[in-house]
């Protein structure tokens, strides 16, 4: 039960995700250790109580340990792997210096939270080798998915963040895909889609300084990318 208050959960995995990505994160003045070593203390108090509940122990015979190694890596390839994925597919600008470092960090947020050092990819190919291994498998439409997606778009929905939801359910199809979108049974709005797939790509090169001149729906995108910045 401790998760099932969205907006506090939400608010948990934003603030890891915002101190990992500090420019301080690992200095003694940063807060991501701190960050880690109290995620890790949750994850073993899941583990040992988890087990046992009875809806458990029914609901999930595979797997005899919650939040395992393999779990923090799915969690891992959905984050740090697709993100990066997505950062190339939207020819956002990465020296190998960068594209290093960013692998980096993230070996170092996994390590902290208990990954054995032979599980943790030593490189982005090997990155995209298991998340094809652990992830894509697993990849499927569930009634708990459903409600987890109708939840946290709803938390959005809350906030004024200057879109329509039809915005937000297109947003998530163009970042996730249409088939992910459909299992989510998120309503279409073509209107905002065609807006997004046109304007969303123009927004990243000019926020690049790719092309010299503001693309029309910028100053949308721009507001879109700072209310979600400070939603929690």
């Amino acid at each position: 039960a401790g998760g099932a208050d969205m907006r506090d959960r939400a608010a948990k995995t934003f603030t890891f995700g915002y101190d990992l990505s500090d420019l301080n994160a690992f200095d003694p003045t940063g807060q991501f250790v701190v960050t880690a070593n109290k995620t890790r203390l949750v994850h073993a108090a899941v583990r040992h109580l988890l087990p046992r509940s009875t809806h458990w122990q029914q609901a999930v015979p595979d797997e005899e340990i919650p939040i395992s190694n393999g779990d923090i890596l799915v969690t891992f390839h959905s984050l740090g792997t697709f993100v990066r994925r997505k950062l190339r597919e939207w020819r956002v600008p990465m020296t190998a210096a960068e594209e290093e470092a960013f692998l980096h960090m993230w070996q170092v947020a996994i390590y902290l939270l208990g990954v054995r050092r032979e599980f943790i990819p030593q490189t982005w190919a090997a990155a995209d080798a298991q998340s094809a291994q652990v992830l894509t498998p697993i990849l499927a439409p569930t009634t708990e998915g459903r409600e987890l997606a109708e939840d946290l778009l709803g938390l959005t929905a809350q906030v004024d963040l200057g879109v329509t939801r039809g915005f937000l359910n297109e947003f998530v199809r163009y970042v996730l895909s249409d088939e992910i979108g459909d299992w989510l049974t998120l309503r279409r709005d073509y209107a905002a889609a065609a807006l997004i797939r046109t304007g969303w790509p123009a927004y990243i090169a000019f926020r690049e300084g790719l092309i010299p001149v503001a693309p029309v729906g910028f100053y949308l995108f721009d507001q879109f990318i700072r209310a979600l910045a400070m939603l929690f």
